[in-house]
């Protein structure tokens, strides 16, 4: 039961393997081998600390972003995933086709990375939205199935 294992780790990523065994009726070395297979075929892709950004002086920002030729979307996310700043990088349906997520430390650094990016990209960029999340009342990165 791989999904139970990682439902565990998702709640904690920093509790023992011992105390997954127990939990789980299984023997550490069972769990050890099933990390390990989740962590290859990519449903675990990492562990994670859970910081706080407003408290370290960051702001979120959320971009969704319209294409006038989405054929060069991997273009536009090839040159922008490095960008230290960015947190998430999302293909969209609806009004956007692209949606991006940002921490930075003001507005005006957000405008500098948008900016950066139409200029790179003119006649790709349609338009662009942003929207400021003025606190977070939960981050859960997998719900509990």
């Amino acid at each position: 039961m791989p999904e139970r294992t990682s439902q565990t780790i998702v709640s904690d990523s920093r509790v023992p393997t011992i105390e997954i065994a127990k939990k789980l009726n299984s023997s550490t070395i069972t769990i050890k081998n099933r990390i390990k297979k989740l962590m290859k075929s990519g449903v675990i892709q990492g562990f994670k600390i859970s910081i706080d950004p407003f408290k370290i002086g960051y702001q979120f920002y959320k971009v969704d972003i319209e294409l006038n030729e989405y054929q060069k979307i991997h273009q536009i996310i090839n040159y922008i995933k490095n960008n230290p700043n960015l947190t998430i990088i999302g293909k969209s349906i609806g009004f956007a086709d692209l949606e991006l997520r940002f921490h930075v430390r003001n507005l005006s650094e957000l405008h500098q990375i948008m900016n950066d990016i139409t200029v790179k990209f003119p006649d790709v960029i349609k338009n662009y939205k942003y929207f400021y999340t003025s606190e977070i009342f939960k981050m859960n990165y997998m719900p509990k199935y």
